[in-house]
């Protein structure tokens, strides 16, 4: 700088800041659908270390700005992934992130030969499912599962059963788990585990007026049916 015969100088040093770059690799593995959260994690260096980050569009997240945000992973989405340094907001760098959800175990619907008789009560259940993709499971609850694609399940005991039937894919990369709450309960009527009590236990030729008594576990019974042999009625 000169100002007539006079001169003098200064020196300047101007601090340039880098660019930012993302650090945390966008390939993640391929989500199954469901409502519980998934985390989704970006991350970037570079630049004066303090980062802002934006998701769009926003769907399924529980928000669309920062470098963590949680996922319900209920449908396939390409975010991009928008990063600035909040030093020099004017030099944004941005990324898809494809968020992959894998389909759920194609199956057929169940059917039963029946739904409700008397104890013991044999049930097919056809699973309409090709065994070689898909392993099925039975749960009607605590201890009583059952495994197989199509098969006879004998319930022994009286009651109303509710089951959830689950499908575990053979190719796990490729399909999801899924599980299904049976729509209709399986009754299972009780017999009536009927015994006889007579009166007088001996008989005689003079005491020879007999009364039969039934008695049931399980009632109210509705209707008996007597039969006599050896010459008796």
């Amino acid at each position: 700088m000169s100002l007539g015969p006079c001169k003098s100088s200064q020196q300047l040093e101007i601090d340039v800041i880098s660019r930012i770059t993302f650090t945390v690799p966008f390939n993640f593995e391929p989500l199954c659908v469901s409502n519980a959260g998934q985390l989704l994690e970006v991350g970037a260096s570079g630049g004066t270390g303090n980062y802002a980050y934006t998701w769009n569009p926003s769907n399924y997240l529980s928000s669309p700005t920062g470098d963590k945000v949680i996922c319900k992973a209920l449908g396939t989405t390409i975010y991009n992934v928008t990063a600035i340094d909040v030093a020099c907001p004017n030099n944004p760098i941005t990324q898809p992130y494809t968020v992959f959800i894998k389909p759920r175990v194609p199956h057929d619907m169940l059917k039963l030969d029946k739904l409700e008789g008397c104890q013991p009560l044999n049930v097919f259940f056809d699973s309409n499912t090709n065994p070689d993709s898909v392993l099925i499971t039975y749960d009607f609850g605590g201890i009583k599962t059952f495994q197989g694609d199509s098969l006879t399940i004998t319930l022994k005991d009286p009651g109303t059963y509710n089951f959830e039937v689950r499908y575990q894919p053979v190719n796990v990369g490729k399909y999801c788990p899924d599980s299904v709450q049976f729509d209709a309960p399986i009754v299972v009527f009780p017999k009536s585990n009927t015994d006889i009590i007579w009166s007088p236990e001996v008989p005689t030729s003079t005491e020879n007026l007999v009364t039969f008594s039934p008695i049931s576990k399980y009632g109210p019974v509705t209707s008996y049916s007597w039969s006599f042999w050896y010459g008796c009625y």
